[in-house]
């Protein structure tokens, strides 16, 4: 499809999703209305204020999130109330919904529902970046499991065990260990400490 432009139109291509993303192009008049482009959906309003409305980037992923759940809390009570007064005849509200032929969305509900899914899709590697922050900061905090210097252990025991065998081991008070079960409990002890 080709629109004739006037000489006081011209085509731009505009990237909403920043320099490196695909853009779209658009068809402006000389008061900065889009005539064409981007499906239709933009005609007749000016660029400058599409760029304010459903704009979400300063707010944070939580913010995003909780603004996200209190537009869609809001029309499921609106079902909820269409259910509720339809009393005997809620099957045909339920087929209503589903068919999509009832729909509780105002314009501006849907239009920013939108644009706030858009903004978490932008912001994926962010979210994504921040709960591997997470991740790393609790398994840091982790208490160490006891077992993480086994091996030093283990050459402690050993060693105790050797020294009994060559009858060297002595106890605390400098006698000669001369029972195994002591030796072990020598062993033992050295592990932990």
């Amino acid at each position: 499809m080709t629109t004739q432009t006037t000489k006081d139109e011209r085509w731009i291509t505009v990237k909403p999703n920043g320099e490196g993303a695909k853009g779209a192009k658009v068809l402006l008049n000389n008061a900065g209305e889009v005539v064409a482009g981007m499906g239709g959906k933009f005609n007749g309003q000016k660029l400058s204020d599409l760029n304010k409305s459903n704009h979400p980037s300063k707010m944070s992923v939580a913010e995003i999130e909780s603004e996200l759940s209190s537009i869609t809390s809001r029309v499921d009570a609106k079902k909820l109330a269409a259910v509720n007064k339809a009393g005997v005849n809620a099957n045909s509200v339920y087929s209503g919904i589903a068919s999509g032929s009832l729909s509780f969305q105002t314009e501006e509900e849907t239009n920013r529902i939108y644009a706030l899914k858009q903004e978490l899709a932008q912001r994926g590697p962010e979210i994504r970046a921040a709960a591997r922050q997470r991740n790393l900061e609790r398994r840091a905090n982790r208490k160490k499991p006891a077992t993480s210097d086994a091996a030093a252990q283990d050459e402690k025991v050993a060693k105790v065990m050797r020294e009994f065998e060559a009858g060297t081991l002595r106890s605390s008070s400098g006698e000669l260990v001369t029972s195994r079960k002591q030796a072990m409990a020598i062993a033992l002890s050295e592990e932990r400490g």
